[in-house]
């Protein structure tokens, strides 16, 4: 047997951890890149998220990003704070939709300085379709109003594989009106 098929038959036997899916408590860093559709900016870096339970359908949600490109000597950088709430409802065992509201402040550098304050809607579905793996999609729409890039829409969808009730490794990838996105990740749940 190839060292492919036993890793395979390992995962398969593996005993299953009671993590509770859908997961809405978690903190979790990120290695984000963007590739802006404007032009062939490409910055990178870190991306710290987080969301809490408060009430049994209300939890808190925020993220903070910082990432930045290097061109020609030239430093491009990106800023993003999020933070808002949102309500889940479960419509199975495994599966809930929510919608979140969240208030949206972005500084970057780059080709001058810009500066935006706006707001966030965002709904999706998460859930479980294999044991310890919970994928999520959602449709999120941003608004600066009179900004540098007055409002952006698109799709994120992210999956999570759950190595113990307390550990996971995602992957995500956004498609925006203004850039596309792609993120490995590291998630501490409680």
């Amino acid at each position: 047997m190839n060292k492919l098929s036993c890793a395979l038959l390992a995962f398969a036997v593996s005993p299953v951890f009671a993590a509770d899916l859908p997961d809405f408590d978690y903190i979790e860093l990120a290695y984000s890149q963007l590739s802006l559709d404007r032009n062939d900016n490409t910055p990178s870096g870190l991306v710290l998220r987080g969301s809490y339970t408060v009430l049994p359908y209300l939890y808190v949600t925020g993220s903070y990003a910082s990432l930045s490109e290097s061109l020609n000597g030239y430093d491009l950088k990106y800023n993003n704070l999020s933070s808002g709430f949102g309500s889940k409802f479960n419509v199975s065992e495994n599966w809930a939709v929510y919608a979140e509201i969240t208030y949206e402040n972005e500084d970057g550098l780059g080709n001058g300085y810009h500066h935006a304050d706006g707001y966030g809607v965002a709904a999706g579905v998460r859930g479980s379709f294999y044991r310890n793996l919970q994928t999520d999609i959602k449709y999120k729409y941003e608004d600066w109003g009179p900004a540098y890039i007055e409002s952006a829409g698109g799709v994120e969808f992210t999956a999570h594989y759950y190595f113990d009730t307390g550990i996971a490794a995602g992957i995500g990838y956004e498609i925006n009106d203004e850039y596309n996105a792609g993120s490995l990740s590291i998630r501490y749940s409680f």
